[in-house]
């Protein structure tokens, strides 16, 4: 089965769509979009407010490092240097990931 993660950011729920395996041996075929079945299942991820806490400072992190890689973007600064900002987001997102995972 195929899964897709949305993030409603109001409620921290994440939903889940499934559709089933046939379908993606039709990939591009427009006759088998209006057969997919989908089915919607919401899983609640909200975190205890202790945990927030803890993860608040490493979300502040990548949201500025984040926030610097778009505007180094705008600002037409050398490829190099974007490659630098974007390596460091993605050690930052994992280190928050990481986290992440080892507080639920």
């Amino acid at each position: 089965m195929a899964l897709k993660w949305l993030l409603s950011n109001s409620n921290f729920t994440k939903q889940i769509i499934l559709t089933s395996a046939c379908c993606n041996s039709g990939w591009g075929s427009k006759s088998k979009v209006a057969k997919r079945k989908l089915k919607f299942i919401n899983v609640n991820m909200a975190l205890p407010p202790e945990v927030e806490e803890v993860l608040a400072p490493l979300r502040a992190l990548v949201k500025e490092q984040g926030d610097l890689v778009h505007q180094m973007k705008a600002e037409n600064v050398p490829e190099i240097d974007v490659k630098k900002a974007v390596a460091e987001l993605k050690n930052r997102k994992k280190a928050l990931e990481e986290k992440e995972l080892s507080l639920r």
